[in-house]
């Protein structure tokens, strides 16, 4: 069985990352396992544990894909550093790191501006980890920039999401989803809530909203017509785990 390591930074993360890999793969040949990672820290010098909050049973599956919580961004890199030498021991073959730019560094929030500087620490950590092959994806400033992006999904989550009544509330979004870059939007979550809502539908982190969303994504839509590099980046580092 092939084994891949994938760290997230939230819940959000983890059930996107969870649906992407079924759709991908399939329930019957995929078996996933979810862990929450808590306690020390770096700087404490503690370990962090991996608490086991999911796996799925099933029976000769050809691959396993072990998603790592790790509550906020600035801990995938740690964690994917202290969990590398587990995770080789354990026969798994890559680790992928999905992280996010929200947040704030030095009092100041950060932009989309700060994604080169940012993932300077990305390829830093992804040496530190060989022998393990490891890629860290940045989903900009958050997840939710890839749920805007996917604008198929709209009619699903209301079918008065149509593309046509959509593009005719572009000034009162202040944004135009079908041809604005939405990598450099500051609060996509308040984007999408603010879609939503022109229908009166709410999008949230609350657990029965944010699986709503992201069981109404096009997958294939987000692999072939999306043009944002991280989700490229995201799908071919699956597809080169499961040749």
């Amino acid at each position: 069985m092939k084994k891949i390591a994938i760290f997230v930074e939230g819940e959000t993360e983890y059930d996107f990352i969870k649906r992407l890999l079924l759709e991908i793969v399939g329930e019957e040949n995929l078996k996933i396992v979810g862990h929450k990672m808590v306690g020390g820290n770096k700087k404490s010098g503690i370990p962090r544990t991996a608490n086991l909050q999911f796996e799925s049973e099933i029976d000769g599956a050809n691959f396993e894909a072990t998603i790592f919580i790790s509550s906020q961004t600035e801990n995938v890199d740690s964690d994917i550093i202290e969990q590398k030498q587990t995770l080789i021991n354990q026969g798994f073959s890559k680790i992928v790191g999905l992280k996010d730019l929200r947040g704030d560094q030095n009092g100041r929030k950060l932009t989309p501006d700060d994604l080169p500087k940012f993932e300077l620490g990305s390829r830093l950590t992804e040496r530190r980890s060989l022998p393990m092959p490891t890629q860290i994806v940045t989903a900009v400033m958050e997840i939710e920039t890839w749920f805007l992006a996917e604008t198929n999904h709209y009619d699903k989550i209301d079918d008065r999401l149509t593309k046509d009544f959509v593009l005719s509330k572009t000034a009162e979004l202040g944004f135009n989803p079908y041809s604005d870059n939405l990598t450099l939007r500051l609060e996509p979550k308040e984007d999408l809530q603010n879609l939503y809502g022109l229908v009166k539908k709410v999008y949230s982190k609350k657990e029965t909203v944010r699986i709503k969303t992201i069981n109404c994504l096009d997958y294939s839509n987000l692999r072939h017509n999306i043009e944002i590099e991280p989700i490229k980046q995201l799908f071919k580092s699956i597809d080169d785990f499961l040749e």
